[in-house]
């Protein structure tokens, strides 16, 4: 899918930085959840998976900049997942208790109802421009 938004999360001492994009799963086509690894090898590492039942869908969180975060990480494929973020209130809680902070990010892709209205928008200011243009040619 080409309209991905981006999640960003920051650390309340600005010293390191995760940014990545949302995903959607390739088997159910749901958008698939970030998940906190906390197997030995990758404690604290996010990976996407899916909420359908039967999908086996993962996949690493491949960030845009893990800052410091990445250099004890060691990529496997059986994660231990013990926390899902798919919501606002666990996404706080997991990152927090992390010392990361949730931040909106530039990046996100306007939704349909923005079109629409920049649209109206547009539409208006053309029968303003008629309008004048009439007053105008009558005087």
């Amino acid at each position: 899918m080409s309209h991905m938004a981006s999640s960003s999360y920051s650390s309340r001492n600005n010293v390191s930085q995760l940014s990545f994009k949302n995903k959607v799963c390739i088997n159910s086509k749901n958008r698939a959840v970030v998940k906190v690894s906390e197997s030995d090898k990758n404690s604290g590492k996010l990976y996407y998976s899916c909420n359908a039942r039967n999908c086996n869908y993962f996949e690493w969180v491949h960030s845009i900049n893990y800052g410091d975060l990445n250099e004890n990480f060691e990529e496997t494929s059986n994660p231990t997942p013990q926390r899902v973020v798919g919501t606002k209130e666990v996404v706080e809680e997991s990152l927090l208790a992390g010392g990361l902070e949730v931040t909106p990010s530039i990046q996100q892709n306007l939704p349909p109802i923005t079109v629409g209205i920049m649209f109206g928008i547009l539409i208006l200011l053309v029968i303003i421009v008629i309008l004048l243009s009439l007053i105008l040619f009558r005087m």
